[in-house]
C-alpha cells in the first residue's frame, strides 16, 4: 500500500478544508484500525502537530502496527547553535515519550531550510547519532523546493524525504530531482495530495486571499467530472503515476473519509487526463505562503 497516514488532524485543527476541528480519540481509532486493515503500513507526525504524537501514544496498541516517521522542531533557517541542539535533544526524548517507543522509523527535519543554515551540518550530525544508536532508522527532511533537494543531495546523506507533490504543484517531477533522490538511494514521500484539502474544495467557498487558485480547482473539478470519477481519486492516480514516489501521504478528520480515500485509489487515468492542470504560482501552491 503506497498510502501513508498523516496525523496532523490528530493534534490541532489542520487544513483549509477542515470544518470539523481537531479529531477525537475514539475516532482516532477507528482510523487507525481502518487503516491497518487495509495494508496502510506508515503514519506521519510531527512534534510541530500539536498533541498527535501524544495521542498516538495514547493508542500505543494499534500505532504499534504501523511504522512512525516523525519531525524536528523548527530553527527557522537561523544559525544553529548550542543551545538549539540542546532542545533537539529535549525534543525528540519527548518525542519518544509521547509516542512510547524506543527508536521511530524515520526523524526528518521539519525545515529543510534549518540544514542549509549557517551551522546546520551540526544538526544532521545530531541526527546521524540517534540514527547510530539505533533510535531512528532513517533520517532526512521535509522539502519545499527542488532547490532544497538539490542542496541536501550534494551536502547530506539523506536516507529519506518528504516533497509537495499534487496535481496543481509538479515542481518536483519537472525539476528532473526525484530521478537524482531515486538514484541515491532515498525513499520519497509526497505530501499535499489535496493541498490541506483545496483541491476538493467548492470554488465558491474558497477564501478571497486564494481566489487565484479557484481557476485551478474549476479545471480540476471539471476533468474529474468528465472522466466520472471524483476529485480524490484524480489526484492519487496522478500520485500513483509516478514510480519514483514511495508514500503518498493523505489526513483524514474521520474513517469514514478514509474509507472513501482508499475506495478511491487504484484508479486507471490516461497520462492525457493530468494535463493542463498545473499552477505556477507558488503563492497559491506553497501553503506556507497563504495568507489565510
Amino acid at each position: 500500500m503506497r498510502l501513508a497516514l498523516g496525523t496532523a488532524q490528530f493534534g490541532l485543527h489542520y487544513g483549509i478544508s477542515n470544518r470539523q476541528g481537531q479529531t477525537s480519540l475514539p475516532e482516532v481509532r477507528r482510523i487507525l484500525e481502518l487503516a491497518h486493515q487495509r495494508g496502510i503500513d506508515t503514519l506521519d507526525t510531527a512534534s510541530l502537530y500539536g498533541d498527535s504524537q501524544a495521542v498516538l501514544g495514547e493508542v500505543d496498541d494499534l500505532a504499534r502496527e504501523f511504522r512512525i516517521i516523525t519531525k524536528t522542531i523548527a530553527f527557522d533557517g537561523e544559525p544553529v547553535g548550542k543551545e538549539d541542539l540542546k532542545n533537539l535533544d529535549t525534543a525528540f526524548k519527548q518525542s519518544l515519550a509521547e509516542l512510547r517507543r524506543k527508536r521511530v522509523d524515520g526523524l526528518l527535519v521539519h525545515h529543510a531550510a534549518d540544514l542549509l543554515a549557517e551551522n546546520g551540518e551540526s544538526v544532521f550530525d545530531r541526527l546521524s547519532e540517534y540514527k547510530n544508536s539505533g533510535r531512528v532508522e532513517k533520517i532526512g527532511a521535509s522539502l519545499y523546493t527542488p532547490d532544497e533537494a538539490t542542496r541536501l543531495l550534494d551536502n547530506f546523506d539523506i536516507d529519506l524525504v518528504q516533497i509537495p507533490m499534487n496535481l496543481m504543484d509538479r515542481r518536483m517531477l519537472e525539476s528532473g530531482i526525484l530521478d537524482q533522490l531515486k538514484k541515491a538511494g532515498v525513499e520519497i514521500h509526497a505530501r499535499s495530495a489535496f493541498l490541506q484539502g483545496l483541491l476538493l474544495m467548492l470554488p465558491e467557498s474558497i477564501p478571497d486571499s486564494l481566489s487565484a487558485a479557484c481557476p485551478f480547482v474549476e479545471r480540476i473539478q471539471s476533468r474529474a467530472a468528465l472522466l466520472d470519477i471524483s476529485v480524490a481519486a484524480l489526484s492519487l492516480a496522478y500520485l500513483e503515476s509516478i514510480p519514483q514516489i514511495d508514500r503518498i501521504v493523505v489526513g483524514v478528520n474521520n474513517a469514514k473519509q478514509l474509507s472513501e480515500l482508499l475506495d478511491a485509489r487504484g484508479t486507471r487515468v490516461n497520462p492525457s487526463g493530468f494535463e493542463g492542470l498545473c499552477c505556477g504560482d507558488e503563492y497559491v501552491i506553497n501553503p506556507s505562503k497563504w495568507e489565510l
